[in-house]
């Protein structure tokens, strides 16, 4: 049987479209910016990692927390300031030889303290003051001079030298000490003032020594008694300023001070002062050698004790001592 027609369909209306145009590409830019963004953030992290390792496994902290500042470094669970970045090279010194060579530094101010290791600080003259190198040092103002003594001067000085020399001859111990003084005082020139120096000491020492005498006497009693040499033995029977009345071989003598015999004296003088020093030693013999009881043996044995004496004496030597004692007696 013949098959059905198939049913014819409405022919669909033509549409006609427009052509396509090709389409135009721009310039990549997205991928540009992204690449270089890749590049910077290599950069970075093999900055960030090269510093780490230079300080030895530090870390920078990117904090927004208040108080912790920018770039400082981890260490240890603690924060710690990033270095400064290195000062400027410091220029070397200005030459004054070379000048601008040398560097670029303006001269040095003159300081006003210098240090070194060894020693202290040492003030330096200002540069202002400081003379300059071919100027030679002003002179030196001399002293004024002193006026020459007049004659009137002279002659004092040398009666007061003659003054204090009669004293010791004529063993006047309350004056001798004061009129040598005054001699001093009196003396002018140069000679004068040697003789009356040497005068001064030995009649320092010698009143010195007399006086111990004296005051040992003063505290003797009655009764009291001594050896004076290995077989002679006194007794004192009476002691006074102005006398002394000893016993010995059964018989009282009496003596003023003036007769006190030299070998009484040096045994009395212990009792009131210490006589093994230097100084009362040349005290003793510079007694001895002016006492009233002296005799020429007598002197010549007290120089030369004098002269044995080796250590300091205070406020005086033996040369000196020696020197006053050829001088009153014209030795």
């Amino acid at each position: 049987a013949p098959s059905p027609a198939a049913p014819v369909l409405p022919a669909a209306p033509l549409v006609r479209r427009a052509p396509l145009r090709p389409r135009r590409r721009g310039f990549p830019w997205m991928s540009v910016f992204f690449s270089l963004f890749c590049l910077a953030s290599i950069a970075v992290m093999g900055g960030i990692l090269y510093f780490v390792n230079k300080n030895g496994g530090a870390t920078i902290v990117i904090s927004t927390t208040p108080g912790v500042p920018a770039g400082s470094v981890l260490q240890g669970g603690s924060v710690v300031a990033q270095p400064a970045p290195p000062a400027d090279r410091v220029r070397p010194p200005f030459d004054p030889v070379m000048g601008g060579l040398a560097g670029d530094m303006p001269p040095p101010q003159v300081p006003e303290e210098i240090e070194d290791f060894d020693s202290e600080p040492m003030s330096q003259m200002p540069a202002a003051e400081m003379p300059p190198a071919n100027q030679s040092p002003a002179p030196e103002m001399p002293s004024p001079e002193m006026p020459s003594p007049t004659p009137e001067q002279i002659a004092a000085g040398t009666s007061a030298i003659a003054a204090v020399t009669r004293a010791i001859k004529n063993h006047d111990w309350p004056q001798i000490k004061t009129l040598a003084e005054l001699a001093e005082s009196k003396a002018t020139d140069d000679e004068q003032k040697a003789t009356s120096a040497m005068l001064f000491q030995l009649a320092d020492l010698a009143t010195f020594y007399q006086g111990g005498v004296v005051k040992a006497i003063g505290q003797l009693q009655a009764g009291n008694e001594f050896d004076l040499t290995a077989d002679l033995k006194v007794v004192i029977v009476e002691a006074a300023p102005e006398k002394l009345i000893i016993r010995f071989n059964g018989r009282n003598k009496e003596y003023t001070f003036d007769t006190l015999p030299l070998m009484l004296a040096h045994k009395l003088a212990p009792l009131s002062m210490s006589v093994d020093a230097p100084t009362s030693q040349a005290a003793k013999y510079s007694f001895q050698a002016i006492a009233a009881v002296t005799t020429p043996p007598y002197r010549d044995e007290a120089i030369a004790q004098l002269q044995k004496i080796t250590e300091p004496i205070e406020g005086a030597d033996v040369a000196t001592l020696v020197k006053a004692i050829q001088y009153v007696y014209g030795l």
